[in-house]
């Protein structure tokens, strides 16, 4: 099970709270700046009374947050192979975290594109 981070992203005056698996920015991932999300310290994160916790289920069924897909090259076994993954995005940031994310890395991998998961998942 992943470890859960708090992150925060602004939308207007508002700041909302999330907690995300920590591949946004650890295990040399950078890609929490492209996707609008600011990563908090667990242990000297302060809410404000301002500041909104919103389940990421919420924020998907608001439309504040949408699903992306990535795309990136690793080697298994010896081989390159083309992987993806699933990453949440507020949609605030979605015009601009697409053409950002390319060339950035998740997990140790760069990343060769982004966009809009094909097929819808259940979990």
């Amino acid at each position: 099970m992943a470890i859960l981070v708090p992150h925060t992203f602004t939308e207007g005056s508002i700041r909302y709270l999330l907690d995300l698996p920590d591949v946004y920015d650890s295990d040399n991932s950078t890609i929490a700046s492209a996707v609008g999300l600011t990563r908090q310290n667990p242990s000297t994160f302060e809410a404000d009374d301002d500041d909104v916790w919103m389940p990421v289920s919420e924020g998907l069924k608001a439309g504040k947050l949408i699903r992306v897909r990535l795309s990136y090259r690793a080697t298994v076994s010896g081989r390159t192979v083309t992987k993806s993954a699933r990453i949440i995005c507020p949609t605030s940031k979605v015009d601009t975290a697409f053409s950002s994310l390319k060339g950035k890395n998740y997990k140790g991998n760069n990343i060769t594109g982004a966009g809009i998961p094909r097929r819808r998942r259940l979990t």
